[in-house]
């Protein structure tokens, strides 16, 4: 039990860092030098539902093993607790970005499409879309940044940890 809910912790985990750093560094910007901006922004608002729901499911993932971990009393101390808090910290983060900012930000940038809008409605709409995007930023950078020291955390835990000690002989 004790090793596949490191695995969990650790796949969960892994999966989650690596998923924000594929869709930040290599995902957004290539489509954004490929396609003209307006049509960009719409395929990368299309990814986004799915970036944010594959973070929460990994990210439940990795709670899930280090809570069996907690219970097995393999994830102890501050560094347990730490681990954690920090997994917490990633899914609330994540949780606001996707679940309150990207939806509001996507109406936003929906309706400054709109051909009714007066100039002032328009710098009105950009501004808002301009702050949110900026807020999103902020949570992915967060989140990429609580990841990666999550991870340093885990390993440092698994480096030290006390093994089990061996069942007795049966016999």
């Amino acid at each position: 039990m004790e090793g596949f809910s490191w695995f969990l912790l650790i796949t969960g985990l892994g999966l989650w860092v690596g998923a924000v750093v594929f869709f930040s560094f290599v995902v957004a910007p290539s489509v954004f030098s490929a396609l003209p901006r307006e049509q960009a922004g719409d395929v990368v608002g299309k990814v986004f539902p799915r970036y944010y729901v594959f973070g929460y499911v990994a990210g439940a993932v990795a709670l899930v093993g280090s809570i069996v971990l907690l219970k097995l009393d393999r994830l102890h101390g501050l560094p347990g607790g730490l681990t954690m808090a920090l997994l917490g910290a990633m899914l609330a983060l994540s949780l606001a970005a996707g679940a309150w900012v990207q939806p509001r930000a996507s109406e936003l940038r929906l309706a400054l499409r709109q051909e009714r809008a007066t100039a002032d409605l328009v710098a009105e709409r950009k501004t808002g879309f301009d702050r949110l995007h900026a807020l999103s930023v902020r949570l992915n950078v967060a989140v990429l940044a609580l990841g990666v020291a999550t991870l340093g955390l885990v390993a440092y835990q698994l480096v030290t940890r006390t093994p089990e000690p061996p069942p007795p002989p049966l016999g």
